[in-house]
C-alpha cells in the first residue's frame, strides 16, 4: 500500500507525567515520533507543551499510547 507523502499517524499519548518512569517513557516515545515524520503526537491533558484537548474525538487520533491506570480510571486524565 502506497501512502500519501502528507499522510501522519495522529497519535495521542495519555500517560503522567508525575514519574521520571513516565517521562523517560514519554521522552522515548516522542523521540520515535521525532524519527518517524509520518507521526504526528499529543499529549492529553494538562500539559505546558500543548493546549489542553478536551474531547479527543474531536481530533481523530489513529492511536492512543496510555497506561493500564488510565484504561481503569479515565477520570485521571483531565488534569
Amino acid at each position: 500500500m502506497q501512502k500519501n507523502s502528507n499522510f501522519k499517524f495522529r497519535v495521542a499519548l495519555l500517560i503522567p507525567l508525575v514519574s521520571k518512569a513516565s517521562r523517560d517513557r514519554t521522552a522515548g516515545i516522542l523521540r520515535f515520533a521525532a524519527a518517524h515524520l509520518d507521526w504526528e503526537t499529543f499529549i492529553v491533558g494538562e500539559h505546558a507543551a500543548n493546549s489542553r484537548l478536551d474531547d479527543i474525538t474531536e481530533w481523530r487520533a489513529d492511536g492512543l499510547i496510555t497506561t493500564p491506570d488510565y484504561l481503569k480510571h479515565p477520570e485521571r486524565a483531565g488534569g
